[in-house]
């Protein structure tokens, strides 16, 4: 199989629970790397959040690249924004009377801030602030710049408050954004055209590949966008959604059994 990029999803893809990357998983990649096969991380975290994971896979420079905020932006490695799709004051308040309508936590997320108006933080948008390396601002609904321009709104909760919540969001939302969960506990909403699916085909035409050289992995709904490109060779991890499986051109192993080495010695290398 001729690929030339391989867009990477990160939290339940390429990491394992503890946030490591498997070690036969890391061999492969760098084989593929080694071979001319071009990386991209591609996430819903910030770019602080994948840093690490960067690092790891020795990508740096204005020839590599990073599609973050789940498609909303496409940037190289040196900080050069190729791509961004915001969202602003007026998408805050349809957003936030949503939350308010359904007794939820929203919160927003800027180039390197969470802001919350949620005075008893919940353990869902900690855990992510920790995760991701990037402090919280608790507001107050009237400070609210009417200029604020965000990448990213959240819903956060329970697993089960989640689950109801979801249709609602969808159906109110979903004719204007782009609505997805990158877990249980999170809905995450998104400028229409920031997806994964979309801003990976940007980078494809920057680069000049066509998507038939392109080979993902995911396994979450914020990862639907790039196994709906029909050109895309689209692999599934055996953890992944039922959605996820059923767009897939093949399911491989686990996250925590390195399936993404499994696809690429299959399929690839």
């Amino acid at each position: 199989m001729a690929v030339k990029m391989i867009g990477l999803d990160l939290d339940g893809t390429l990491l394992k629970k503890d946030q490591t990357i498997g070690a036969e998983t890391f061999k492969q990649l760098m084989k593929a790397k080694e071979s001319g096969i071009k990386l991209v991380v591609v996430s819903g975290r910030p770019l602080s959040g994948v840093d690490f994971v960067l690092k790891k896979l020795k990508l740096s420079g204005v020839d590599e690249y990073a599609i973050t905020f789940n498609g909303g932006i496409v940037q190289n490695l040196s900080g050069k924004v190729m791509a961004e799709n915001v969202l602003d004051y007026m998408d805050y308040q349809k957003m936030q009377m949503i939350a308010d309508r359904f007794n939820s936590r929203f919160h927003y997320e800027t180039l390197n801030r969470f802001y919350t108006g949620d005075h008893q933080l919940n353990m869902s948008i900690i855990h992510e602030s920790d995760l991701v390396h990037m402090p919280i601002t608790i507001f107050e609904r009237g400070e609210v710049d009417s200029n604020l321009k965000f990448l990213k709104g959240m819903y956060t909760g329970t697993k089960a408050s989640i689950e109801n919540l979801y249709p609602e969001v969808a159906d109110q939302l979903k004719e204007n954004y782009a609505v997805s969960q990158s877990g249980p506990d999170m809905i995450e909403v998104n400028a229409q055209r920031a997806t994964k699916g979309i801003a990976l085909q940007q980078l494809c035409q920057k680069l000049g590949f066509s998507s038939k050289e392109v080979m993902i992995f995911g396994d979450q709904k914020n990862d639907c966008s790039m196994f709906e490109v029909s050109d895309f060779y689209k692999v599934a991890m055996g953890n992944a959604i039922d959605e996820i499986k059923e767009h897939a051109d093949f399911v491989t192993r686990s996250n925590e059994h390195n399936g993404i080495a499994y696809a690429l010695k299959e399929l690839v290398l």
